[in-house]
């Protein structure tokens, strides 16, 4: 148990620099169990922290000090990974020192280093989006139901596959009348 922030600093550089030794060491199999435990000569080390914009405002705060502070890669080979809506992010600070949006995005350009903004779907991509997820779980759907799930969840991909679930569930209820 790590209690102390220099602690959790120092375990995770060890971590680092097995992973990026070329020779395998035992200390690294007791940190990483992947595969056969052994984790070493690793060229890139992708470091992925999801759904922070989800988080209540001071654990996203939290986090976000947390990962900028003891995480900041001293490696050049740790890509760390955050997939946020800043939106939801920015919606979710509530420090009086961050109350102006302009504030709130100068407050996150200190722990992004780079953006990437992912383009509005367009209606042909979600159109695909629903064919495709109703050709992998086997649904013989119409085209017609097919645009309706697309154009009517068209913002949000989830709730596609949310309405898919659904109409399965009902599905199981008729049989053969559905």
């Amino acid at each position: 148990y790590l209690f102390a922030p220099e602690q959790f600093q120092e375990c995770f550089t060890e971590i680092l620099n097995a992973c990026f030794s070329s020779n395998p060491i035992e200390k690294v199999k007791n940190f990483l169990r992947v595969g056969n435990g052994s984790v070493s000569g690793l060229k890139k080390l992708v470091i992925v922290f999801d759904n922070i914009d989800r988080c209540h405002h001071d654990l996203a705060y939290s986090l976000l000090t947390d990962i900028k502070t003891f995480l900041a890669p001293t490696n050049k080979n740790v890509i760390f990974v955050i997939p946020v809506d800043d939106g939801a992010l920015k919606k979710n600070f509530k420090n009086d020192s961050c109350s102006e949006d302009k504030d709130k995005e100068e407050f996150l350009r200190k722990f992004f280093n780079m953006v990437i903004r992912i383009k509005p779907y367009a209606e042909m991509d979600m159109f695909e989006f629903a064919k495709n997820v109703a050709v992998e779980n086997k649904m013989n759907f119409k085209p017609e139901t097919l645009y309706f799930a697309s154009s009517a969840y068209s913002k949000n991909p989830r709730r596609i596959i949310q309405l898919y679930n659904n109409l399965e569930a009902e599905k199981l209820n008729y049989e053969e009348s559905f």
